[in-house]
């Protein structure tokens, strides 16, 4: 009886896949998949250079490709997309886009980690950035984000929010909500 109960549990165990996103970048795996939607780092400009057109392709960058732009606009908001996020701060990136507009804000987007549906999000103005893990020297989500924003805003902040407010090249500050932003 043990020695059955000691197979089941061994094929249950060896039969589970547990899947977790979010712990490493998955550039390998999605990069084999998808090759096409990519736009490597060394061929990246700034962001606000791209087209309309590009919009279907991902840029693979960091803070400067996005830093560069910043100057150049009165409002920005970046935003900080996550393909599973689900709390009160994530936004259908189409309606981000829309309010942006409505608003005037430019919207630049830059991706959390590697994501298979990442470049079917439509309806943006630029291409979405994702982060470049090799010009960050690490694959870990959690590393290269927080190198990714030191160098985004210029500090490290100790607050959530996917939203972060620019004027000109000057950080306002970072914000959960569209409704927490200043007016």
């Amino acid at each position: 009886m043990k020695k059955h109960f000691t197979l089941i549990i061994f094929l249950v165990t060896y039969s589970c896949t547990i899947v977790v996103y979010g712990v490493s970048s998955d550039y390998k795996k999605v990069k084999a998949a998808k090759p096409e939607i990519f736009i490597p780092s060394k061929e990246t400009k700034s962001l606000c250079t791209y087209a309309y057109t590009d919009s279907s392709r991902v840029l693979v960058g960091h803070a400067k490709h996005i830093k560069d732009c910043l100057a150049n606009n009165p409002r920005t908001l970046v935003y900080h997309w996550h393909p599973r996020c689900e709390s009160a701060g994530c936004y259908l990136l189409s309606a981000l886009q829309d309010y942006c507009d409505e608003n005037n804000y430019v919207l630049y987007v830059y991706a959390q980690y590697y994501h298979y549906n990442m470049s079917d999000e439509r309806g943006l103005r630029y291409p979405m950035l994702v982060i470049d893990t090799e010009y960050y020297k690490s694959d870990k989500v959690r590393l290269y984000t927080k190198q990714f924003k030191e160098d985004l805003i210029g500090k490290v902040l100790h607050q959530y929010g996917r939203i972060y407010y620019f004027q000109r090249d000057r950080f306002v500050g970072q914000y959960e909500k569209l409704e927490d932003l200043p007016t």
